[in-house]
């Protein structure tokens, strides 16, 4: 994948070579149906700015009116990061600046996906069928998502569940954050990552309480439509976002439960799937 690295056409033509600070460089992508465009102030700043784009952006030709995010550097050499002329991050460290371009890249591109759905939900996959576990952060999800991949589930994603318009998931793996370490990859807890999209087969509303017991209730289609369509981090095509979630709910068992243990869940959940694909 190679993105251009001509720089802006603005104010004079001159062949002259430009100072780096005057004549800012434009690197255009597209992820999920949404153009965005950043703007860099140096050359050699570009490989880097690309590095931190969201994991599936392609390059493309910007257009005029698409969200313009910048790298900007002041007289003091630090450096700000601005959507559309507003200063998001205040001067910082050439590195925290980047780390805040990277959060906001990430974070536009989720809350105005045009051709994906992306729900609030880890994602693992079990004998070819996903798990999805819906809800708001600080749910419990990822400690849930860990204990399956460990259990020999496939891992999908943590919190960034994408799906496409025949509600199939596709794989977003970031880092899990296991509670009191940092942040692991599914290989180094003995799992592995998905490659390819793959339909729904168990859509699971759990909710962690100290001593609760395993006790499921079974929910319709439509309810599983609607606890995706709850978590959705950005609905700019209301039409696709209800086609998708409608798709991935279509064949899914739904349910509704409390967890204390998250390895006995895990365990639970992997049986329903593997009953579903007898």
């Amino acid at each position: 994948m190679s993105f251009p690295m001509e720089p802006s056409r603005e104010g004079d033509d001159s062949v002259s070579p430009p100072k780096p600070a005057e004549q800012p460089y434009i690197v255009a992508f597209q992820v999920y149906g949404t153009r965005v465009s950043v703007t860099v102030p140096r050359a050699e700043l570009i490989p880097t700015v690309i590095d931190q784009l969201p994991p599936d952006a392609t390059p493309c030709e910007g257009q005029p009116g698409d969200p313009q995010f910048s790298l900007e550097i002041g007289e003091d050499g630090r450096y700000s990061v601005a959507l559309n002329g507003r200063v998001l991050n205040p001067p910082q460290s050439l590195e925290g600046a980047l780390g805040g371009l990277r959060r906001e890249l990430f974070f536009h591109s989720v809350d105005h996906a045009r051709d994906r759905l992306v729900v609030s939900a880890a994602a693992v996959a079990h004998e070819g069928r996903a798990i999805l576990l819906p809800g708001p952060s600080m749910a419990g999800k990822t400690t849930l998502a860990v204990a399956l991949v460990r259990a020999g589930a496939v891992y999908y994603a943590d919190d960034w569940t994408l799906l496409d318009r025949e509600g199939l998931v596709h794989p977003l793996p970031t880092l899990l954050y296991i509670k009191n370490k940092e942040k692991v990859s599914a290989e180094s807890l003995g799992g592995i990552t998905g490659d390819r999209p793959i339909k729904v087969g168990l859509i699971a509303n759990i909710r962690f309480r100290v001593g609760a017991h395993w006790d499921p209730r079974e929910l319709t289609n439509a309810e599983g439509m609607m606890l995706l369509l709850q978590n959705v981090y950005g609905m700019d095509e209301p039409g696709f976002a209800m086609e998708a979630a409608r798709q991935a709910a279509a064949e899914a068992v739904v349910i509704d439960s409390e967890r204390d243990d998250a390895s006995e869940a895990a365990s639970r959940l992997l049986e329903i799937v593997s009953g579903q694909t007898a």
